[in-house]
């Protein structure tokens, strides 16, 4: 029987819902705090293997299909684990494929195809490729093609394949629990901000400490500038190889604000960005800068390097309470009644809704 995948859209479980929940749970049972850092290291341990039980439960409920023990509709127990699964369905290529060889892509944790032009590749053991030639019957051919992998690449034959596709189930994407400081009582407070591996962190004057802006002065007004190359809306000087930033500077009364509008990808701590003075969203100098304004990027401007931005769960929101008990479990506790992680999370939802009041 041939079974069939589709992209399922990701129904994410709110990641501080479950780390409050986590600290409620361990604040009842006084079993002391988890940090931030190793809730995420725990958090991203738990989701993966909550993703390897789901193989391991489908295969056993596909059993119980066929020997008649599953019933159809909401009873469907294979289709519903294999709907957690579809969650993180991925079609892919190989990058610099030349002559039968490329390199897989980087999040594969379970192959589930792969085809050139809808016919299918079948894998073989690497021992067996040289077996396979020594025979005009078993040689691979464009109608009968093969592939072996290795760690990082793989290898299909004949060589004349030009445009193999993959299928496959991607490794879940970290969780992270992000947060800033209070300067007040030096308390985490979640921040919600997306975080972008190697991306700007987005927010309002979010470069403006790491500008050099002594002396700089410039024409009243809101300009953008994107990580371009070539004139007219764009930055295209500066250190580093970050792409695909948005930047908004206001200019008040001598006064500057810059923004991070998107977040881009690529930045690392030591790049520079240059806005030059015949810079500007048409590139004419619009702003009139009496000299180049740069900013050379820190720990607190980049989200790998700093504690902001979040990650949500990519489980399904039907996998929160075994979530919550597996980070506990990693961490030591062991929760007799489950019913225990549902009370904790209301208790944490409603604490959310006090504050906002």
């Amino acid at each position: 029987m041939t079974t069939y995948y589709k992209k399922k859209e990701i129904m994410a479980i709110n990641v501080d819902k479950v780390y409050k929940s986590v600290l409620s749970i361990l604040n009842k049972e006084q079993r002391g705090y988890i940090t931030p850092d190793e809730f995420n290291k725990i958090a991203k341990q738990t989701q993966l293997s909550l993703l390897e039980q789901a193989f391991t439960l489908y295969n056993k409920e596909l059993v119980m299909q066929d020997n008649g023990v599953i019933n159809e509709g909401y009873a469907d127990l294979p289709s519903k684990t294999k709907d957690k699964i579809d969650a993180f369905y991925q079609t892919g290529t190989l990058t610099s494929f030349v002559t039968g060889t490329g390199t897989l892509p980087t999040d594969i944790y379970q192959i589930i195809e792969v085809s050139n032009s809808n016919i299918n590749i079948e894998e073989v053991d690497q021992n067996r490729l040289s077996f396979l030639n020594s025979s005009p019957l078993t040689k691979p051919t464009v109608d009968f093609p093969i592939y072996y992998k290795t760690p990082t690449q793989m290898v299909i034959a004949p060589t004349t394949i030009t445009n193999p596709t993959i299928k496959y189930v991607k490794v879940p994407t970290a969780p992270r629990w992000g947060y800033t400081i209070d300067a007040t009582y030096g308390s985490n407070i979640y921040d919600n901000r997306t975080f972008v591996d190697t991306g700007l962190v987005t927010g309002v004057g979010e470069l403006t400490s790491s500008a050099i802006l002594t002396g700089l002065t410039g024409t009243n007004g809101s300009y953008e500038f994107t990580k371009a190359v070539g004139s007219g809306n764009g930055w295209t000087n500066g250190v580093g190889t970050g792409i695909d930033a948005k930047l908004k500077v206001t200019v008040a009364t001598n006064v500057f604000t810059i923004d991070v509008i998107d977040a881009g990808s690529g930045f690392a701590i030591g790049d520079t960005i240059k806005i030059e003075t015949t810079r500007d969203t048409d590139g004419s100098n619009h702003m009139n800068l009496n000299s180049n304004l740069v900013m050379t990027l820190t720990a607190p401007d980049i989200y790998t390097s700093s504690t902001t931005g979040s990650t949500n769960f990519e489980l399904h929101p039907s996998d929160e309470t075994n979530l919550i008990l597996g980070i506990l479990g990693y961490a030591g506790v062991t929760i007799k009644d489950p019913g225990i992680t549902q009370l904790s999370a209301a208790i944490a939802q409603a604490n959310e809704t006090v504050k906002r009041q």
